[in-house]
């Protein structure tokens, strides 16, 4: 990171402290934290500009690595599979939370591949769901959706994990 551009290095740290900051006040009941996260993600790690990658983290670390996302190759695609897959915890109140959504331990991607991944569905990426959240609530006021964003909807119907509009 020596020979960065220190402009870059103060946007990581700024996108890193506000993650951090919204992510607490989601555990402290705040109901519209997501949207924020979603916008830091979206410039962390899947933004373009001109139809080229602008993203800050391979701009900072071209090379790095994410941990793959953790259970049998099929269980995105079927929720039952996911609920039983020990990685969706429900409260009493109905609300749900993931616990080890990302394997750190075994094989990792780099961040193309990462953000393809399927998840929640056998159709949604990773990256679809950080651009239609950061897009639909994060950092555009938009009254409509797209297909990933009201997927994510029915998703959420049926398990409670997100606090997105309906």
């Amino acid at each position: 990171m020596n020979n960065l551009n220190p402009r870059l290095i103060e946007h990581l740290n700024a996108s890193i402290e506000t993650i951090g900051n919204n992510v607490e006040a989601h555990y402290k009941g705040s109901k519209y934290a997501h949207r924020t996260v979603a916008g830091e993600l979206r410039k962390l790690l899947c933004d373009s500009k001109h139809k080229k990658d602008n993203s800050l983290i391979p701009r900072c670390f071209p090379k790095i690595q994410f941990g793959i996302l953790n259970g049998p190759p099929d269980w995105i695609f079927d929720l039952d599979a996911f609920s039983t897959a020990g990685t969706v915890q429900t409260f009493a109140n109905g609300e749900a939370e993931i616990n080890q959504l990302f394997n750190h331990f075994e094989d990792s991607l780099f961040l193309a591949e990462w953000l393809n991944q399927k998840v929640f569905h056998k159709t949604i990426t990773l990256k679809e769901i950080i651009k239609s959240v950061a897009d639909k609530e994060g950092v555009h006021a938009d009254t409509d959706g797209n297909d990933v964003y009201h997927l994510l909807i029915e998703i959420n119907l049926e398990i409670g994990l997100f606090p997105l509009r309906q």
